[in-house]
């Protein structure tokens, strides 16, 4: 629609509060509306970004964008909501740090996250009554467990759009080989907590000393827990994390890096100081016999997380393909089994041998399966442009007829590994909820994220997003901005949504 060859023209209008924009229609260009995003930069620092407006508006005579003779200027004077489409040119970056240390903390509470988090804390309820100097040591492992991985993923995500890759935050689980592996390392935990094997039994008989699984083996699985815990937990936008995580991609670099940091310090502080301070560990339970049965809690958790993981699975691929899928995890356990059985270092030298080179073996032929799972080709999806339940499939191009029809819309950007996602759709299936869309006439759309859609990337950018959940409901008068709902929702929130169209 634009000749992007001219250079645009910008005017000042104190007065009113206004900018207008010139820009030179490109040749045959006979489109009813503009859309996208103004972004207006720093003059002297490019890559500073001042303000991010959306654009989306008619053009027409009495509208904000008009098309004009030759000769004359065609303004666009952009409608800013602060909150919706505008990104804070002053004051950002310190609201974003605080935000993302909010949203940090609030990773820990998430239920994929609880098991494993749980398992730690019960760690340090064990040593509570070792030397102070060794629980901070388990602690630290954990910390940078968490910090690193949140630097890993983030820097990741930064080279690959700075690459022109579309991708959001919770990237990773959009890879089902990365789905596959992360479940297979749930399940594998879960059967340790169970007894079938005891993790890391191995590395302790070869120091040949009882306390090393506690001072060396044991600060490596500190570590891994943080790691853990992290590839469970970015996948979820909670409140807070999503605006923060969105800020993170429009500023350069070192900042975006800075506001990762602060959400890794918000996930793994709680841990360092829990460490640091046993005394606060006074407040939890004794050392006792219930450690054991809540260690088994624990494993029935990692296995509900592994199962979930296994359904995001089957979204991104084929029935079939979780066929192999569970195939290897038979084998997996097989291979937990026998090694539990006979390799641990009470048995003699000839059964250890046998069992590690058996379960060695079956492991292998269960990573086959599960690799040769992850490359099968997607089911093909169906045509229909509706989901389920009177739910459509997401598209701009339906929006903008939509929009032009005056019809009132929600979208629900949503993912199968967003557990968030999950529970909002409880609240906007209740009856209420249902008989008030039907009542407003409210088309509802489905933007799914599950597997990588450049689309839905975009369309999340377009309002200060980079991942998952996000909910729009636009109103009847196309020249409006949508609302946003909250990234938690309720009957009653949405009810008081809909009244306001």
């Amino acid at each position: 629609m634009i000749d992007h060859t001219a250079e645009p023209t910008i005017k000042h209008h104190p007065e009113k509060k206004q900018l207008s924009v010139a820009l030179k229609k490109a040749e045959n260009a006979k489109a009813s509306a503009l859309k996208g995003i103004m972004v207006v930069s720093d003059k002297k620092e490019a890559s500073r970004i001042l303000h991010a407006i959306d654009i989306n508006s008619p053009i027409k005579g009495n509208s904000d964008i008009a098309m004009a003779d030759d000769g004359l200027e065609a303004g666009i004077v952009p409608d800013f909501v602060p909150g919706i489409n505008e990104i804070p040119a002053s004051g950002g970056l310190m609201t974003a740090l605080l935000l993302a240390f909010l949203g940090g903390m609030i990773l820990n509470l998430m239920p994929c996250v609880l098991p494993v988090v749980s398992f730690k804390i019960l760690s340090f309820v064990k040593m509570s009554g070792q030397n102070r100097y060794l629980t901070m040591k388990h602690g630290l492992a954990f910390f940078f467990g968490v910090m690193i991985s949140f630097w890993v993923l983030a820097a990741l995500l930064l080279i690959l759009q700075a690459y022109g890759k579309t991708v959001g935050w919770g990237f990773q689980l959009q890879e089902p080989l990365f789905v596959a592996i992360l479940a297979a390392i749930l399940f594998v935990f879960g059967l340790s907590l169970f007894g079938v094997l005891e993790a890391g039994s191995f590395l302790t008989s070869l120091a040949g000393k009882a306390q090393t699984k506690t001072s060396s083996t044991g600060l490596v699985g500190s570590f891994f827990s943080g790691v853990l815990a992290t590839a469970v937990a970015t996948p979820c936008t909670g409140p807070f994390l999503g605006s923060a995580v969105g800020f993170a991609m429009t500023v350069p670099p070192m900042q975006a890096m800075l506001i990762f940091t602060f959400l890794g310090l918000g996930m793994a502080l709680p841990y360092l100081i829990l460490a640091a301070y046993p005394n606060a560990m006074r407040f939890l339970p004794k050392p006792g016999a219930w450690m054991e049965t809540f260690k088994e809690l624990m494993g029935f958790l990692m296995l509900a997380t592994a199962l979930w993981l296994i359904w995001v699975f089957s979204a991104q691929t084929s029935s079939f393909a979780v066929v192999l899928m569970l195939a290897g995890f038979f084998c997996l356990s097989i291979s937990c089994w026998i090694y539990g059985k006979w390799g641990s270092p009470v048995n003699t030298r000839v059964s250890r041998i046998l069992s590690i080179s058996f379960a060695i073996a079956i492991l292998f032929v269960g990573a086959k399966f599960i690799l040769v799972s992850t490359e099968l080709p997607a089911e093909v999806e169906a045509t229909s442009t509706l989901v389920a339940d009177g739910w459509e499939t997401f598209s701009p191009e339906r929006v903008a007829e939509l929009q032009k029809q005056g019809k009132p819309i929600l979208i629900d950007f949503t993912a199968k590994w967003c557990l968030i996602c999950q529970a909002n759709h409880i609240a906007m299936s209740t009856d209420s909820v249902s008989s008030n869309l039907k009542e407003k006439g409210v088309v509802k759309m489905k933007a799914d994220w599950t597997k990588n859609d450049p689309v839905i990337t975009q369309e999340l950018r377009k309002f200060g997003r980079n991942g998952v959940p996000l909910y729009l409901l636009y109103g009847s008068d196309p020249a409006k901005p949508p609302a946003i709902l909250p990234q938690v929702l309720t009957p009653d929130g949405i009810i008081e949504h809909l009244k306001e169209l």
